[in-house]
């Protein structure tokens, strides 16, 4: 928990200009998702379960159980506003962002509602974090009415959850991958780059009447434009 606390914190202060404000509050949010993550592991059922899937002298052990909710219900349980922000990540880190409804039915919603095994069992400093607040500019930007900002947030934060978890099971249970990580030399980023650019330069201009091309020449224009900006 702490190694994937560690590097969440890392990719998300990466977020903003180096050393900026926004990136030190960044860097606070990447902690408790990277703490809370894991809290249904905790759990007493959890830890038999594990000891069962290690054993080689015990069946194989049928089925999973659910440990991304506790962390999601406990950051809302410390912040009913801004913990959504966080749940949303830790919910979704072994299947995916999750829609807030599907037909009337809660998905994300119905996380905080769901009847799961207590986590008595977790360090209590990992339970007395706090959410931190709210970026400035998103407090602006929901005050103007717009939830774009917080939303582009909250996938950002699930993005560095998501790698930040699957690099540290990495280190552990493949090492060498591990090493080999951030080696590449820059020429071979470069050629893949020039690729990456021949292969949308190859792509001719669509005719005016090609409306599925001119959506698809839309959609790379708009991705150039917005990686050249820095904020949300």
């Amino acid at each position: 928990m702490n190694k994937v606390a560690y590097v969440c914190s890392k990719f998300a202060t990466e977020m903003f200009p180096t050393n900026s404000e926004d990136s030190k509050i960044a860097a606070d949010w990447g902690r408790p998702g990277g703490l809370w993550h894991d809290l249904g592991k905790f759990v007493t059922q959890w830890q038999e379960y594990l000891k069962k899937k290690t054993d080689p002298h015990c069946n194989d052990v049928a089925g999973k159980m659910d440990h991304s909710t506790a962390g999601a219900q406990h950051s809302v349980n410390v912040d009913p506003l801004s913990g959504h922000l966080l749940a949303y990540g830790i919910a979704a880190h072994h299947c995916g962002l999750l829609d807030v409804q599907v037909n009337g039915k809660g998905c994300q919603e119905s996380r905080p509602r769901k009847k799961i095994k207590g986590f008595d069992n977790a360090p209590a400093n990992l339970i007395s974090l706090k959410v931190p607040e709210f970026l400035e500019f998103i407090k602006e930007k929901l005050k103007k009415g717009s939830g774009f900002s917080a939303a582009v947030f909250i996938r950002l934060l699930f993005s560095c959850l998501l790698d930040a978890d699957f690099l540290a099971t990495e280190g552990f249970m493949n090492p060498k991958m591990t090493n080999n990580r951030n080696r590449v030399p820059i020429d071979v980023l470069k050629k893949i780059d020039e690729l990456v650019v021949d292969k949308i330069n190859s792509f001719r201009v669509p005719a005016s009447d090609d409306r599925v091309n001119l959506q698809r020449a839309k959609v790379v224009s708009d991705c150039i434009h917005s990686a050249n900006e820095t904020s949300l």
